[in-house]
């Protein structure tokens, strides 16, 4: 499971290092039973959480933390279930999600729930500086992508997974693929945040 960055936060799997920062809000009477669970009353009872969280295949559950502070404040995870019966064949999830009272009223769960629905690749301004900065000198026209391919291109920049991007605009996700293949070939670039920048720099998407 990768580590997903907003501009604020860093969402990252669990480790047992977190008990402490965890223990701090999940023994918080107006934590738990919001999330269907009982405040711990020991820390020992946050390790077993957070040892299930690390073990269950049926959640991709990652600690919030706070990046200017490198604090967890809170997790969030998306369930293999769902609260009504999946339509079309779909898999779909639930997302769950706790913030340390501590921290309430400043938008961190929005901008972690976006960040996760969407698959990540989320970029910081100074991260997108940093990216532009390292490639500026190594122009390519956006002329020699197709009209799909910008389309597909823009879609990337949204945080559209491969499948999603397929059932978005009524192809396979097989030709989602090959488009994908040959957007970054034509970039030069060779990830998805490459072409983020890459998008900007041509003025695609506006940051």
């Amino acid at each position: 499971m990768k580590t997903l960055q907003t501009p604020r936060l860093l969402l990252r799997p669990w480790a047992e290092q977190d008990v402490p920062a965890m223990y701090e809000y999940a023994k918080d009477p107006r934590v738990g039973p919001n999330a269907g669970w009982r405040p711990h009353k020991t820390p020992e009872d946050t390790r077993m959480a957070i040892r299930g969280y690390m073990t269950d295949t049926r959640c991709d559950a990652r600690a919030v933390v706070l990046a200017e502070e490198g604090k967890v404040i809170g997790g969030i995870g998306l369930h293999k279930r769902s609260p009504r019966k999946p339509r079309w064949g779909r898999d779909e999830r639930e997302v769950g999600y706790v913030l340390n009272p501590a921290y309430w009223g400043n938008g961190y769960i929005p901008e972690a729930v976006d960040a996760v629905v969407s698959g990540g690749d989320y970029f910081s301004p100074r991260l997108l500086s940093s990216m532009s900065d390292k490639l500026r000198g190594t122009e390519h026209s956006s002329d020699e992508l197709s009209a799909r391919e910008i389309e597909i291109l823009l879609c990337i920049c949204r945080g559209l997974s491969n499948q999603e991007i397929a059932d978005k605009l009524f192809i396979s996700k097989r030709t989602v693929d090959a488009h994908r293949a040959n957007i970054l070939e034509k970039t030069k670039s060779k990830n998805t945040a490459s072409l983020v920048v890459y998008a900007i720099k041509h003025g695609l998407v506006a940051v």
